[in-house]
């Protein structure tokens, strides 16, 4: 496991410039490890994926961080069940490419698809541009894999997702995810074009009810005339 206290302004400021301190940054890449350091009990912990949250939720107070950056292996795929099994640091970007040979993907897609962990997107059960159809990541986990405060391992079946799925770590730290995952869809897009805000409610209305749309977006004509 690698342990630094360098480059720590990385970790100690967010995308919304909300600021921290962090006392050290750890990369562990087991789960002994992981629970080694919840043993220490020395401090508060933070769990960290991509750093991609605009609540401030990855930002230490006088907190070790934990880079799950290093525990990113695809640990197996069913291409018969339409599952899988990844660690915490998988980007969804890497696991749909592993996809493509088994025309299967994983189809959540949040705002910041290509860098986003699963590890992240299922702590803040993210919603995304394709939550209309897809819904969120708690709807395509079937269990995970946690460490406790105590440093204990434990098995959350489905049934107990949301003690965990949009708790950012607060109720344990995600060393494994199992996904359901779906056949991999040709999407393509269609662009229209409304004088009035009354012609874009009307089409967003007839849209959403549409079970091939997975996105609606609205573009200002300031933006994209």
């Amino acid at each position: 496991m690698t342990k630094t206290t360098k480059h720590k302004i990385v970790y100690e400021e967010n995308i919304n410039n909300i600021k921290g301190k962090a006392i050290a940054i750890v990369y562990p890449e087991t789960m002994q490890e992981i629970k080694n350091i919840i043993k220490l009990g020395n401090s508060d912990i933070v769990a960290r994926g991509s750093g991609t949250s605009f609540t401030g939720a990855v930002i230490p107070k006088n907190t070790v961080v934990i880079d799950f950056s290093k525990m990113n292996q695809i640990l197996d795929i069913s291409p018969s069940k339409k599952t899988a099994v990844v660690e915490p640091g998988v980007l969804i970007k890497d696991l749909n490419e592993e996809l493509e040979q088994y025309n299967l993907e994983f189809p959540i897609e949040p705002l910041f698809s290509g860098i986003e962990t699963i590890g992240g997107i299922i702590a803040k059960n993210s919603s995304g541009n394709r939550e209309m159809k897809y819904n969120r990541p708690i709807n395509w986990v079937d269990s995970l894999d946690v460490i406790n405060s105590k440093a204990e391992h434990q098995k959350i079946s489905k049934s107990d997702l949301g003690d965990y799925c949009g708790m950012e770590g607060t109720t344990g730290i995600i060393i494994k995810a199992a996904l359901r995952l779906t056949n991999k869809k040709q999407r393509s897009m269609t662009i229209l074009k409304g004088n009035t805000l009354n012609d874009v409610f009307n089409a967003n209305r007839k849209l959403r009810f549409d079970p091939e749309v997975c996105s609606i977006d609205m573009i200002n004509k300031e933006i994209n005339p």
